[in-house]
């Protein structure tokens, strides 16, 4: 989890290089290196650190679409989605928020819509490779007395999400 730390820092040195210069990019990586926060959870073994490094690299390179729509930006983007998203769950939050605010910054809204839809497989993939394809959604969620509680008319979506092996 530690060696999490290098990557985040030299993104975000990166990206402050970009939008203020040299200067700032000493400054943020500076305070990023002395900050308490990191220095208290980067060593810890937990998923909170890995989904902020990950969130943050993603959101980079989201970033860096909004300026430049194509495939090179969006999917190392997707990929640390997917890496977000994998090792916790609630960085969904994240993944909504971004996204949003990129489409705001983004010049080329219905090809930003068109990269972001697109995303989704692939981060739906790297979230099924990181747990080794294990588990359909519903697999051990859904027994069949339940299933046939539920109304007829969306008991065949409920059947369909517990054969698919999708999350």
């Amino acid at each position: 989890i530690l060696l999490l730390g290098i990557p985040a820092g030299l993104i975000l040195w990166n990206w402050s290089k970009e939008l203020y210069g040299e200067k700032a990019a000493v400054l943020s990586l500076a305070l990023f290196c002395l900050s308490p926060n990191i220095l208290a959870h980067a060593r810890v073994v937990t998923t909170d650190f890995a989904s902020v490094v990950f969130s943050f690299s993603a959101a980079y390179f989201l970033w860096k679409f909004t300026l430049k729509p194509d495939l090179k930006h969006i999917s190392p983007s997707a990929l640390l989605w997917g890496l977000a998203l994998s090792s916790k769950h609630t960085a969904i939050f994240y993944f909504f928020v971004f996204h949003l605010t990129a489409l705001v910054l983004c010049r080329e809204r219905k090809r930003f819509l068109l990269f972001a839809a697109l995303q989704i497989p692939a981060i739906v993939f790297i979230i099924n490779a990181s747990y080794l394809f294990t588990e359909p959604v519903g697999g051990k969620f859904f027994k069949t007395d339940e299933l046939y509680a539920l109304p007829a008319a969306v008991r065949p979506v409920f059947v369909f999400f517990s054969r698919v092996l999708l999350l």
